[in-house]
């Protein structure tokens, strides 16, 4: 996946006090672990969350914004909930024309990852092939986290099958080749 690539991390639910505010739902499971920092230079696409994780092919659409402050909300209701603010917004009035919005940022501003752990959106379009068998079958099209696991989608010819992105199941993952091996339980 290239670098420039922009992803989202985060869309509007609704402004926040009078100062400015956004308050924003993230997709990671705990808005402490976010990237989100003062300075971060982020890019804001307008318009309702549609329920694609795809970022348009365009960056007209986007709006480049500096984030001022972030601040978390400490409560198990709202782990991943933060409230933003955004440099030269700073009232109310200015913030509301960009709502609803989705938050997304470049590629490369992830952090690096150690060995065996990846991020879900450098998974999705690879290919997905049978463990020992080497039978194709099919794409990994989307994820979510279930609470416990991140659940890969795999798009077959039969169908959408759902497997939580464990070792057991996906025993095999090579970024480089564009490939995945899983083993698949006997239900499948």
């Amino acid at each position: 996946m290239s670098n420039d690539v922009h992803i989202f991390l985060g869309e509007s639910l609704r402004p926040h006090g009078i100062k400015g505010g956004v308050l924003l739902r993230l997709y990671n499971d705990s808005a402490k672990e976010s990237i989100l920092t003062s300075g971060l230079s982020v890019h804001w696409y307008k318009g309702p969350d549609n329920g694609s994780d795809k970022v348009p092919d365009s960056e007209k659409n986007s709006l480049p914004l500096q984030v001022s402050r972030v601040q978390y909300l400490d409560s198990i209701h709202h782990r991943q909930k933060i409230i933003l603010y955004f440099q030269g917004i700073g009232n109310i009035n200015e913030v509301l024309p960009l709502l609803p919005g989705k938050l997304a940022v470049e590629r490369a501003l992830f952090p690096k990852l150690g060995d065996k752990e990846y991020y879900c959106v450098d998974l999705l379009g690879l290919s997905v092939f049978e463990h020992k068998v080497g039978v194709a079958l099919g794409t990994i099209t989307s994820s979510y986290f279930n609470g416990a696991h991140e659940v890969l989608i795999i798009s077959t010819t039969n169908g959408d099958i759902e497997l939580p992105f464990v070792d057991d199941f996906f025993p095999v993952v090579d970024l480089e080749g564009g490939r995945v091996e899983v083993s698949l339980p006997k239900y499948c």
